[in-house]
């Protein structure tokens, strides 16, 4: 049985970065959104570029939109990034 969640913020980005990593697509996008805001975990671009690009491969049109702007905005800086990778997620 699933864990219920507490309200907490930083519960609540692991739940979403599990189901990211099991490319569910809405989950990758609200990672990707949570390195744009600086709150739970410290901003990163590229790591948000990553999901929002994932997420967009697998057909989610919002992450597609965000990733285009990113784009246009410069901030899409690595693309090399495996967001996957244990202990990647913090790489600046």
């Amino acid at each position: 049985m699933a864990e219920a969640w507490n309200g907490n913020p930083f519960d609540a980005f692991k739940y979403f970065r599990d189901a990211a990593k099991k490319e569910v697509p809405e989950a990758l996008y609200v990672t990707g959104l949570q390195y744009t805001e600086n709150f739970v975990v410290p901003r990163s671009w590229p790591i948000a570029y990553q999901y929002f690009k994932k997420a967009s491969q697998l057909g989610l049109e919002a992450a597609g939109m965000a990733k285009k702007e990113m784009e246009r905005r410069g901030l899409d800086t690595s693309t090399t990034l495996d967001i996957f990778a244990p202990g990647k997620e913090r790489q600046k």
